[in-house]
């Protein structure tokens, strides 16, 4: 468990890869031996080395391996650096998807799968492109009000062959986006939002950076933080607990 943890927090990896004569890389990258899984008659292959990162290079989300399963509900959390983009620099309720160009107005692990994912993300579309604004206008609007960024939506989904997804059913997503709640914050104890204002015990807050957040611990965050992040997080799940609740307990489609 805690070298599958090491794994997934190594956010650097993918980007240090490769990098000069490899000694850098080398000094921080999982490495571990990986075999192969064979069609069935096939003769045993020798593992080799790789060396091992966290998978947000291809799909930061973990949902394009639930729509392999055929998952038909999912409460996306949305764990991201990224803040939604205020109204006053892209307004998401008065786009239309011809025009969006989502970078940097929302994280690239939502708007990949509405199709406009590049490079590494270019493949993982699942969703129509016209649905990205109204997801994201939703999102953008609850947390203009001081809400948790908490909605609702419905999808067919698409048919996808790089990842071997077969498509044609609808699925029910909660989005659970991270952003600034000011209901939460305005709950705090004072001592907790004197700090929050200080904004050095809570650098970031609530965009925490997976690398650097805090100079002296490049690739740590510390129990402050991530406390003050899990408390928030139960903050939403609690204010929607009647919409998971409700989205939760229907029994889905092949439940007889």
């Amino acid at each position: 468990l805690t070298d599958m943890v090491g794994i997934s927090s190594a956010a650097f990896a993918g980007k240090i890869s490769g990098f000069g004569s490899g000694v850098v890389s080398e000094g921080f990258d999982p490495l571990a031996e990986i075999w192969p899984v064979l069609p069935n008659g096939n003769r045993s292959q020798a593992a080799l080395k790789y060396k091992l990162g966290d998978g947000s290079i291809l799909d930061d989300s973990g949902l394009l391996v639930m729509l392999q399963r055929r998952v038909e509900k999912v409460v996306w959390f949305v764990n991201t650096d990224t803040p939604i983009a205020g109204r006053g620099e892209f307004d998401w309720c008065n786009a239309t998807h011809g025009e969006v160009d989502p970078f940097q107005k929302v994280s690239n692990q939502v708007y990949d799968k509405f199709g406009h994912g590049t490079g590494l993300l270019g493949n993982n579309q699942v969703f129509a492109k016209e649905e990205l604004p109204r997801v994201v206008c939703a999102l953008q609007g609850l947390r203009d009000e001081g809400k948790p960024a908490v909605a609702h939506f419905r999808h067919a989904v698409l048919r996808n062959d790089w990842w071997g997804i077969a498509g044609g059913y609808e699925l029910e997503v909660v989005y659970v986006y991270n952003e600034v709640v000011e209901e939460f914050v305005d709950a705090l104890p004072a001592d907790t939002k004197a700090e929050l204002q200080k904004g050095t015990t809570f650098v970031n807050y609530p965009f925490y950076r997976t690398m650097f957040n805090n100079l002296r611990q490049p690739t740590a965050l510390t129990a402050a933080q991530v406390n003050l992040l899990a408390a928030q997080a139960e903050y939403a799940v609690r204010a929607n607990g009647a919409l998971l609740s409700r989205v939760l307990s229907r029994r889905p489609s092949w439940w007889r």
